[in-house]
């Protein structure tokens, strides 16, 4: 049987004559017990050991990565998140940057910006950026892709379409599908529901490594995870890091990452929150990763913590990162394994959770 807590509400108490009379009496009585009958409902829900809490909902949120993460030595860039696990009063939603570049081989010049700031980790969407073009419909987030015109799907692309496609929707993962035609489970940033009915649905996977030189997020070259020649054009960069609340509170913040390190010495990766844009001050943790096992033969490490944070409705929390070593570290992303066989790896998992109302 489905219970679930029902709000008692104030009865409205009859008016009493002058002089007494039972039926009057009785009413206000009968009024009364309905009432004290409500909140027995409600605290007896509340309290029951059987349910343990669970017509309780409070503010929570859990979130992955499904992709490799690339980070730089000297441009803090914003650890992203492919897939909504679970959320109540949170969504998740995108840093993005408007520019114009051109792109020589791997980099890109940036001329000019209109809005923004250009992170390393963003994804670049716009004329000569398409990873992959295909027909597919979607059902409830999953979508069947049953042509491929150009280009190969990945996990962690930015989908574009006509009307009906959320912006921010991204490949989080592969079902049957690996790369071509098949079904892949789509993320939504709001954490809806979507369905798209047949149509041609542009993917994005082409993202800025590291930034070379210029203003920091700003007009400069950038390397970016592939290489190509792309005349000047618009571009809009996207990386979907914001985590935000709908409710007021103080939230425990918690993560982890799975760091990986090919570098033949001993290395550190940084890592620190930034809430609406501003840095926490005493968030950063440094994380220390031994040299490579051998060459080729990463090792491997996963770390994470946890913060307690006060947020009002519309605040957003992020994660940020820095390494001593852009080329070989990285937050890695693992597939499953079938011999033998366990799950695959997420490269960021974060979750958030409602501890107590703000205190005033």
């Amino acid at each position: 049987m489905v219970q679930r807590l029902i709000p008692p509400k104030a009865p409205n108490l009859p008016i009493g004559p002058v002089a007494y009379e039972q039926r009057y009496q009785d009413q206000f009585s009968n009024v009364l017990r309905l009432y004290f009958n409500q909140l027995d409902n409600v605290f007896g829900s509340l309290l029951n050991p059987s349910l343990s809490g669970a017509l309780l909902q409070f503010p929570s949120g859990s979130f992955q990565d499904n992709t490799s993460q690339s980070g730089s030595v000297t441009h803090p860039s914003p650890l992203s998140f492919t897939q909504i696990d679970s959320t109540n009063q949170f969504s998740l939603s995108d840093q993005t940057a408007n520019f114009t570049g051109s792109r020589a081989a791997t980099t890109l010049t940036v001329s000019a910006l209109t809005s923004g700031y250009i992170y390393p980790g963003m994804h670049l969407t716009g004329t000569g950026w398409a990873s992959a073009v295909f027909t597919a419909s979607i059902t409830a987030n999953v979508m069947n892709v049953t042509a491929v015109s150009s280009g190969t799907l990945a996990v962690g692309q930015y989908l574009v379409a006509g009307a009906g496609l959320v912006t921010g929707a991204r490949i989080a993962q592969l079902i049957s599908g690996t790369g071509s035609t098949g079904t892949y489970l789509i993320n939504v940033p709001d954490g809806s529901s979507i369905s798209l009915a047949s149509t041609t649905i542009t993917a994005y996977g082409i993202y800025i490594v590291n930034q070379l030189t210029g203003t920091a997020g700003g007009v400069g070259t950038y390397s970016t995870s592939t290489s190509g020649t792309i005349a000047s054009t618009t571009i809009q960069g996207r990386a979907t890091s914001k985590i935000t609340a709908q409710v007021d509170g103080t939230y425990n913040f918690q993560w982890s990452g799975q760091f990986s390190s090919l570098s033949n010495a001993s290395e550190t990766a940084y890592v620190w929150i930034r809430v609406n844009g501003v840095d926490l001050a005493g968030s950063t943790g440094q994380v220390g990763l031994l040299a490579r096992k051998s060459a080729g033969v990463a090792n491997n490490l996963i770390s994470g913590w946890n913060y307690y944070i006060n947020l009002n409705a519309g605040d957003y929390v992020e994660l940020f990162w820095l390494t001593s070593n852009a080329t070989d570290v990285t937050i890695k992303s693992f597939t499953k394994s079938t011999s033998p066989a366990y799950p695959a790896t997420a490269s960021v998992i974060a979750t958030i959770g409602f501890v107590s109302a703000l205190y005033t």
